[in-house]
């Protein structure tokens, strides 16, 4: 093995061909994963800015529970890019995301230089490698402008500074900078920071210098954050404990949902699919089990253990560590396969492991987030950013403003559109009468193959929500096909005539 990471032909070429997917990705991965990813960072963001009213903000602001570092970085950028004249919100929404993905790919690209170490031969490292940067949910994860996916990669830069096995260039303060701001960015990396603390406490035993230039650098961010919080929110006031009181002291914590506590261990089975999932959970377990003093089992460990006894449960609090999963799945790899004359099953099985991935790397890089409404959103602010129009849309159909809660979408706010919801589509033609503002229409697959009211022969096709043809589609329905997942893709019409 060489010593430095690019001069390797196979590194340096894996980490070329990640550049190009994770900014593709980043490119067509447009709108976002959960709601929080948006209302609590680009529409404070927006607010800030002066372009949106404090009021239509989601609750958390009133509560102040969300700490501004990524909000603010949000604004800078924005801000930055308004400086240009780059005034369009999906091109600013698209710099973030090509940001998020390039800094992961450096600090992805340092931990791998860090840890390869582990693997005894260059083929066993080769894999880590493309594991690393290709595991089918990572490009996709690596666009989202997140809280969970920024603070997890942040806490993955100091773990891997820590990882330096020369001590005396270990920079223990940019550490501690980099844990306070993860913490920050979001809290729950506390379960992880907690992992690593009693390991570095009870196994590594750790020098009291350590400890003082860590807390140092800590505390330091914290009083920072803190004069930034107060400065956003306009009074004095502390996030965390907000947040602590508002999660855990308060009694409405049930309003939330409550999930069983082995909810996410059925996540790492079925989220990245059984055939990549399962192997993932057997190498998870053979690695706890067999390196009960590993710093990365008590990072793990203590992460999935307080995750799983707080009663509201998503999978995506699991995304501050899944950088960290190529290089559990490739130790098991490694160790449990790779010396061993694989039997016919263990080919099957790794045959259907890369096939999968493959396949749902490709299909998620090419497509919009979930149903894809920003996908159809984007095109409307290209095409008729300066066009008096009336917007029509089911219940179901909607682009910007949920109809099941009170959330505003702001930041998207397309000035000259006129928002109409309809209940079904046969109320749709009598509002193509109305006026002589040029009329679109967005349309649920599903409810334009039971249309028997709206007439189509006047309608012009514009754009799908996702990468796959509406013909395609119904070829597939008359053949025998069952598509009712992609029934709720959105498709988009204008309407020019009117009878």
């Amino acid at each position: 093995m060489t010593n430095s990471f690019f001069t390797s032909k196979f590194s340096r070429n894996s980490f070329l061909i990640a550049c190009v997917v994770y900014l593709f990705s980043a490119y067509q991965s447009i709108g976002f994963y959960h709601a929080d990813e948006h209302y609590q960072i680009l529409e404070f963001a927006n607010m800030k800015l002066g372009n949106s009213p404090a009021e239509e903000l989601p609750w958390e602001y009133d509560k102040k529970i969300r700490s501004v570092v990524q909000v603010s970085f949000a604004m800078v950028v924005i801000g930055s890019l308004q400086q240009i004249s780059i005034t369009s919100p999906y091109t600013q929404a698209l710099v973030l995301r090509c940001i998020t993905a390039l800094f992961i790919l450096l600090i992805s690209t340092f931990f791998i230089r860090k840890t390869r170490y582990l693997f005894t031969d260059l083929k066993q490292e080769k894999w880590y490698i493309l594991l690393s940067y290709f595991l089918w949910f990572l490009p996709f994860l690596s666009a989202r402008f997140s809280s969970e996916i920024w603070s997890g990669v942040l806490f993955l830069w100091m773990i891997s500074l820590y990882l330096e096995k020369d001590i005396s260039k270990r920079n223990i303060f940019l550490m501690g900078f980099l844990a306070a701001v993860s913490f920050l960015v979001r809290f729950q990396i506390a379960f992880a920071l907690f992992g690593f603390f009693s390991w570095l406490f009870f196994i590594k035993e750790e020098s009291k210098r350590f400890y003082l230039k860590f807390s140092v650098a800590f505390i330091t961010v914290l009083i920072l954050g803190f004069l930034l919080d107060s400065w956003f929110y306009e009074t004095l006031t502390c996030t965390p404990f907000n947040y602590l009181n508002e999660f855990i002291a308060s009694n409405d914590k049930a309003n939330y949902g409550i999930s069983p506590w082995y909810y996410y261990f059925e996540k790492i089975i079925t989220f990245p699919t059984p055939f990549i999932g399962i192997p993932l959970f057997i190498s998870l377990l053979f690695f706890f089990i067999k390196n009960p003093k590993n710093m990365f089992t008590w990072i793990l460990v203590s992460f999935l253990f307080f995750h799983s006894i707080v009663g509201h449960k998503e999978e995506r609090f699991m995304f501050p560590i899944v950088y960290m999963l190529p290089l559990i799945l490739s130790l098991g790899y490694s160790k449990y396969i790779h010396n061993r004359k694989p039997k016919v099953i263990f080919r099957v099985v790794l045959a259907l492991f890369f096939v999968v991935n493959f396949f749902l790397t490709f299909l998620m890089s090419v497509k919009g987030v979930g149903r894809g409404r920003l996908v159809i959103a984007a095109y409307i602010y290209e095409h008729y950013q300066n066009k008096e129009i009336d917007l029509i849309y089911t219940t179901k159909g909607y682009l910007f403003e949920d109809p099941s809660g009170p959330l505003h979408m702001n930041f998207y706010k397309q000035q000259k559109v006129n928002t109409l919801e309809v209940s079904n589509l046969c109320e749709i033609s009598t509002i193509l009468n109305e006026n002589k503002n040029e009329k679109l229409v967005v349309i649920e697959l599903g409810d334009l193959l039971l249309n028997n009211c709206l007439n189509m022969e006047n309608a012009i096709f514009l754009k799908e929500s996702l990468p796959i043809r509406k013909e395609w589609i119904l070829t597939m329905n008359n053949l025998g096909f069952k598509t009712s997942k992609l029934d709720k893709m959105l498709l988009l019409y204008k309407f020019n005539e009117r009878k």
